[in-house]
C-alpha cells in the first residue's frame, strides 16, 4: 500500500514538473520571439525614418510677406511642378538659380491652367545640386513691381528627362496666357510640330513671326485660344519662331513665347 502511494506521489510530480516545464519553455520561446520581431520593426523603422530625414534636409520653403498677403495656397510642392491657388488679381513667375556657380540651372515655365484656374510653375534642372525656385508676385490692382513671395531650396540627384521650355516674358504671366502645345521650347526640324497652341486673353492680332518676311495670322479657335499652322519646310536661316500679340489697348507688338529652331 505504501508502495503504491509513493509511485502515484512519484508520478504525479513527475507530471507536474513536466507540465511546468513546457510551460516555462513555451513563455520563454514567446518572449524571444516577441523580441526578435520587435528588434526587426525596430530595424525597419530605423531604416525607413533615415531617407526620410534626408529627403527632409534636401528640401526647404521659405515665405515672404507677399505671400501671405496675397493669400496664396500650396496645391502642390513638387519641385517639378508647383501649384498654386491666388486670387483672381494676383499674377505669378518662377525663376531658377543654381547654388554653385557657372552652372545651368535649367529651364521653368509659368502659366496660369484656365481649366483648373490655378497657376502652375514648371521647373527641367539640367543638372544635378541645389537648385533655388523663386516665386514672384505681381498684384494688377496696384502699380508695384514684381515682388519675391516664396523660395524653394531643393537638391537634384537624380537624371530624369530634360525639357527645354520656351522663353515666355512678362506679357505671358501678367494676362495669365497658357502653353497648350508644343511644352518643348526646342523645335527640331526633324520632328517638327504641324501647329502651335496658345490661350492669350485680352490680347488682340496674335500672330507667329518667322523671320522678318514671314508672319502666320494666328486663327482664333474658342476660349481665347489661337491656333498657328507652322510651316513645313523652313531655311537654314531661321533660328526662332516668335509669338507675338498687341496687348489690351495698346497700339504696338508684345512678344509673348519664343520658341528656339534646331
Amino acid at each position: 500500500m505504501l508502495l503504491s502511494l509513493l509511485r502515484l506521489f512519484f508520478f504525479s510530480f513527475y507530471f507536474i514538473f513536466l507540465t511546468l516545464y513546457h510551460q516555462i519553455t513555451d513563455t520563454y520561446k514567446y518572449i524571444n520571439k516577441k523580441k526578435r520581431n520587435w528588434q526587426n520593426s525596430l530595424e525597419l523603422l530605423t531604416s525607413n525614418y533615415k531617407p526620410l530625414e534626408s529627403k527632409r534636409r534636401k528640401r526647404t520653403m521659405r515665405f515672404w510677406s507677399p505671400f501671405h498677403m496675397h493669400l496664396l495656397d500650396i496645391i502642390s510642392d513638387c519641385p517639378k511642378k508647383l501649384i498654386f491657388r491666388a486670387p483672381n488679381s494676383i499674377r505669378l513667375r518662377m525663376t531658377v538659380d543654381h547654388i554653385e556657380p557657372n552652372q545651368n540651372p535649367g529651364t521653368c515655365l509659368t502659366q496660369y491652367n484656365h481649366d483648373t484656374c490655378l497657376w502652375e510653375c514648371y521647373h527641367s534642372p539640367s543638372t544635378f545640386g541645389h537648385h533655388r525656385l523663386f516665386i514672384w508676385v505681381l498684384d494688377t490692382e496696384h502699380d508695384k513691381p514684381w515682388a519675391t513671395a516664396a523660395r524653394f531650396d531643393t537638391h537634384v540627384d537624380e537624371k530624369n528627362e530634360l525639357v527645354f521650355y520656351p522663353i515666355t516674358t512678362n506679357v505671358f504671366n501678367t494676362f495669365r496666357c497658357q502653353l497648350i502645345k508644343p511644352v518643348n521650347g526646342i523645335l527640331f526640324k526633324e520632328s517638327f510640330p504641324t501647329d502651335i497652341l496658345i490661350r492669350a486673353p485680352f490680347i488682340r492680332d496674335v500672330q507667329l513671326q518667322i523671320d522678318d518676311q514671314t508672319i502666320i495670322q494666328g486663327k482664333y479657335l474658342q476660349n481665347d485660344i489661337y491656333e498657328f499652322q507652322t510651316p513645313s519646310i523652313l531655311s537654314e536661316q531661321i533660328k526662332e519662331f516668335v509669338v507675338m500679340g498687341v496687348c489690351f489697348n495698346n497700339m504696338f507688338y508684345s512678344i509673348i513665347i519664343t520658341y528656339r529652331i534646331s
